[in-house]
């Protein structure tokens, strides 16, 4: 098995008891030098790669959005 290091996060929030955050709400984070490091080593092919993979994520996001059923009735049913 690989080992791998986190360079970007995004996650959910699921609870939160401070009131800084609302239930649901997305948060993401970049890994203090992790990011500056790989970016460092690898250059422009390296960002070129996360660059890539995150396209890929913004496609797959739209992808199964819109295969969700009656995903215009999911926008309008957030936007109440």
């Amino acid at each position: 098995m690989p080992k791998r290091e986190t360079l970007l996060t995004l996650e959910k929030v699921t609870d939160c008891e401070t009131g800084d955050y609302r239930v649901g709400e997305i948060d993401f984070g970049i890994k203090v030098g992790a990011l500056e490091d790989y970016l460092m080593r690898y250059g422009y092919e390296g960002k070129r790669e996360i660059m890539n993979m995150m396209s890929y994520l913004i496609y797959e996001i739209e992808r199964r959005y819109r295969d969700l059923p009656n995903s215009q009735g999911a926008v309008a049913q957030v936007q109440k």
